[in-house]
């Protein structure tokens, strides 16, 4: 990506791009106009005017990407109480003995499994 300008930033104010401008293009444009040597006495309060909107625009777009990221954080720690919520009360059924114990019901399968005929088989 070639390097902004000062006239890149007064294009993209003139044509309202800066509002919708990514991050990396606010801080390249940031940079243009800190660098531009600004003689005339109206094109500096100008380019004041501009940095300035341009610093608000790049801190608003910083908020939205750790607001994005606080959310995706959330979300992932939301999922890890549900499993430890549902493992909880797993544990807190079989020590009330509401479930029988997992051995009983592993025997249970394999004996089921070991008297029932095989598919497709007619019993006589």
């Amino acid at each position: 990506m070639p390097l902004k300008n000062y006239d890149d930033v007064r294009a993209a104010f003139d044509k309202g791009t800066v509002l919708h401008a990514s991050r990396g293009e606010l801080e390249q444009l940031l940079l243009a106009v800190g660098s531009q040597r600004i003689e005339h006495p109206a094109n500096q309060a100008r380019a004041a005017e501009m940095g300035e909107t341009m610093r608000q625009l790049l801190a608003a777009r910083q908020s939205q990407e750790m607001h994005s990221q606080a959310l995706r954080v959330s979300k992932v720690a939301l999922w890890v109480a549900l499993a430890a919520l549902i493992a909880s009360l797993i544990q807190a059924a079989a020590a009330l003995n509401l479930l029988p114990p997992l051995s009983s019901l592993l025997q249970e399968r394999t004996t089921s499994r070991s008297t029932a005929p095989p598919q497709g088989t007619v019993k006589p």
